[in-house]
């Protein structure tokens, strides 16, 4: 799997069967199909079709892109080119704190809203709070 660098979707590579040493367009998963083989067994695989970005994705991703970006420029840090799949992992994070901010964290107790603990630093530094750059798995479940 590969982030598509227009639009931040994933996409799948794979050699064309006419000529090995060239690769078709990206692909996307389109769903699983049974194919009859020569002994007539059916066999159930995955199919792809041709990726085709959809501009309303390719703005939301270059925009992400951008805000990041601006992030970077007003925390005072060199602007750092950052790899499509830094980007897609960031708004992973995002997205998985919007969902974790909606509970309390079963694991550190952290409330909501707030950015769960790092559990080992709570004890080796009594009273000194460090987050965590990922929720717990624990509050992502519930």
């Amino acid at each position: 799997m590969s982030i598509h660098k227009d639009c931040g979707a994933q996409v799948r590579w794979a050699h064309r069967d006419d000529e090995p040493n060239r690769w078709l367009p990206p692909l996307d998963h389109a769903g699983q199909a049974y194919i009859i083989t020569e002994d007539d067994a059916a066999v159930l695989v995955n199919t792809y079709k041709i990726h085709q970005c959809d501009p309303d994705q390719m703005e939301a991703w270059q925009a992400y892109k951008e805000k990041l970006a601006e992030i970077q420029a007003r925390k005072g840090a060199e602007p750092v080119n950052m790899t499509t799949w830094e980007v897609r992992r960031e708004q992973l994070r995002e997205e998985a704190w919007l969902k974790a901010f909606k509970r309390k964290c079963p694991r550190c107790g952290a409330a909501k809203n707030v950015k769960c603990h790092k559990l080992t630093q709570r004890l080796v530094n009594e009273g000194i709070t460090e987050y965590c750059l990922n929720p717990h798995p624990e509050r992502l479940e519930e």
